[in-house]
């Protein structure tokens, strides 16, 4: 049990462990209840952040009898990168350590944590073998056979971490770390979705030439209850996350699709192509989904099975690339240049140059829609060197001479569809008024 030794502790304690959660009550009351059987010399706390469930998980946790610190923090749902980001910003431990909610801490979690860093680690990784109470399926089979190989490969001598190894199920890293790296890109999982803020942020770290640590003695238990239906709604959000990264990181973007069967035969003259058929390809995997699920629900595990699993979720994860824009490749830009966010009626030499909010957040509406995909300053700029390429339908809005209207009506409608774009602003006139406008 662990034993707070003095107050300075409550307020200094050396881990923060931070949790998101949604909607899996019963599972992450069970994870948090394990963290108080860490033999641990040291003092931690632990911030839960419910990321918009309704299934009563605050209301649980808040009930539960624990000898650390424990915070409970509620949010409407907007993905695990916003609750990650949510709870370090509570947090007041000298190291954060980020935990999945379906993790159970092997006691010595923590300890083993603290002995890497000691030994001067940036960020550790740990073990994260499948817990075996988790549910016996096809996919926890799959789960297990997968921490196996991880744990085998990384333990190796001269072992080199890949994109798919930085994951925040279980990883430790000082708090000033955290805050110096940015955080989790909440762009991965705006609106709730699923994928890659852990890969993003992994390889910024690498980037930044931080040391990352795999212990294998650092050992948190996944009980795996994740269905096959989310299982696969998951790969389809992970081709879009995939997406997103590769235009952050074009440079990656080559390997990441290569990890994910980009050169497979079947992929790249099959399923990639059928895809660009929505109309052909829509019923044809509609039924090879429904074939694959019946399998899979009357528990099936034969290669045939296991087979047209992995197709399936393949045929799933290349249709969220589809959707997202497809693998970003040279592609025409569109250009949208806006001046004033601002009903103008009444000055005829200005009125062209407005846009009433309420056409604004119609255009806005019209084009995300029709499927336009918004890009950012930066993206642009790496574009134009040759850097990375473009998604579909690409657009860039840009704004002219940055009027308050912008900061005060614009920045919140692009805010809420997290949407980037570029401003031009008049530097000299900072803070003052449109002069340029007064002759006319």
């Amino acid at each position: 049990m662990h034993i707070l030794s003095d107050t300075s502790e409550l307020t200094h304690p050396r881990f923060s462990i931070v949790v998101p959660t949604y909607q899996r009550r019963e599972v992450v009351v069970a994870s948090v209840r394990a963290l108080a059987r860490q033999d641990f010399d040291g003092s931690f706390e632990v911030i839960v952040v419910v990321d918009g469930s309704d299934d009563g998980s605050a209301e649980a946790l808040r009930r539960i009898d624990v000898p650390f610190p424990l915070t409970v923090l509620e949010q409407p749902n907007q993905g695990a990168a916003t609750a990650r980001n949510r709870g370090a910003a509570v947090a007041r431990g000298a190291i954060l350590l980020f935990l999945d909610d379906d993790m159970e801490a092997h006691p010595r979690l923590l300890a083993e944590h603290d002995r890497s860093h000691r030994k001067g680690a940036d960020v550790v990784l740990g073990h994260i073998p499948l817990h075996p109470s988790s549910p016996s399926n096809i996919l926890s089979s799959a789960v297990k056979g997968w921490a196996d190989r991880r744990l085998q490969r990384l333990s190796s001598p001269g072992a080199r971490l890949t994109l798919h190894d930085l994951l925040t199920g279980q990883i430790s890293l000082a708090r000033e770390t955290f805050y110096r790296i940015g955080g989790f890109d909440t762009n991965f999982t705006h609106g709730g979705s699923f994928g890659n803020e852990d890969v993003d942020f992994g390889y910024r770290l690498l980037l930044a030439g931080y040391q990352v640590v795999f212990n294998l003695d650092a050992i948190s238990w996944q009980y795996y209850v994740v269905q096959p239906r989310q299982y696969l709604r998951q790969w389809r959000q992970a081709g879009h996350a995939d997406v997103v990264f590769a235009r952050k990181h074009p440079e990656q973007a080559r390997t990441l699709f290569a990890l994910n069967g980009s050169e497979k035969w079947i992929n790249r003259y099959i399923w990639r192509p059928l895809l660009a058929l929505p109309l052909l390809a829509i019923p044809l995997l509609g039924v090879l989904r429904w074939l694959t699920l019946a399998r899979v629900d009357r528990g099936k595990r034969d290669n045939t099975t296991i087979r047209l699993f992995n197709e399936t979720r393949a045929v799933e994860y290349w249709r969220g690339v589809q959707e997202a824009g497809g693998v970003p490749q040279p592609r025409p830009l569109r250009v949208l240049a806006y001046h004033a966010i601002e009903d103008l009626a009444g000055f005829p030499a200005l009125e062209p140059y407005g846009v009433p909010p309420d056409a604004f957040r119609r255009q806005l509406t019209v084009l995300q829609r029709a499927g336009f995909r918004f890009i950012g300053a930066e993206e642009f700029l790496r574009f134009l060197h040759g850097q990375g390429g473009l998604p579909r339908q690409a657009i860039l809005l840009t704004f002219d001479d940055c009027y308050q209207d912008l900061l005060d009506v614009a920045l919140p409608i692009l805010k809420e569809r997290a949407i980037r774009a570029a401003a031009f602003v008049v530097s000299g006139h900072v803070g003052d008024i449109n002069a340029w406008d007064t002759a006319i």
